[in-house]
């Protein structure tokens, strides 16, 4: 006989655990074993107005930015979307199944105001790793560019994508067939350099 799925009734209580339910070989697992973030509050205390509305905990934020990076989710809409689904990020996140994730403009406001002046991924790295970062991000979509320049070395950045590739952005189109055509035109680019 040919089961079906009872939709009599919605359940009424559930008990769910989503410890239970994040499998252990997680990459999320693998990640919380060496991430301590219980000196943030205090650190970035300073950058809190002691009255008003709550704010997105900054705990949750670094949580789910961390999560961006890790699984390249290139959009905040996207993060928030992602996390709101996904039981295993939910669970890095230090979310409950009914806990609300932050709207993605609210989430990005906050990070943009709270953490632009602020250290504070490079205190993450350093706590975590053990070590400072060799380049810290500092706007734009391509890091090692002020990096370089800060330090006395020109960089030029090219660019191999299409007009519609929209490239950097978060609806970005790479064909993989254009790859080897920017390796080439970059080879071009390095042969005409050193004939200079």
């Amino acid at each position: 006989m040919m089961g079906r799925l009872k939709r009599d009734q919605r359940q009424l209580f559930y008990c769910f655990n989503l410890e239970e339910v994040v499998p252990q070989d997680h990459q999320v697992r693998r990640i919380a074993e060496v991430f301590d973030l219980s000196w943030v509050h205090a650190e970035l205390a300073p950058h809190y107005s002691p009255i008003g509305r709550p704010s997105i905990d900054p705990v949750l934020m670094i949580r789910m930015l961390i999560v961006g990076y890790v699984f390249a989710i290139r959009s905040e809409r996207a993060l928030c979307r992602e996390v709101q689904v996904n039981l295993a990020y939910r669970w890095f996140c230090g979310l409950g199944i009914e806990d609300k994730v932050p709207d993605h403009s609210v989430f990005s406001r906050a990070r943009n105001e709270r953490f632009r002046d602020h250290d504070i991924f490079r205190h993450v790295f350093e706590r975590v790793v053990g070590a400072r970062p060799a380049l810290i991000r500092s706007g734009g979509t391509l890091p090692i560019v002020p990096a370089l320049t800060d330090s006395g070395i020109p960089a030029i950045v090219t660019g191999f994508g299409l007009p519609d590739s929209n490239l950097h952005s978060p609806n970005e189109r790479l064909l993989a067939e254009h790859v080897p055509l920017g390796i080439a035109a970059a080879r071009e680019l390095l042969r005409a350099f050193a004939a200079l």
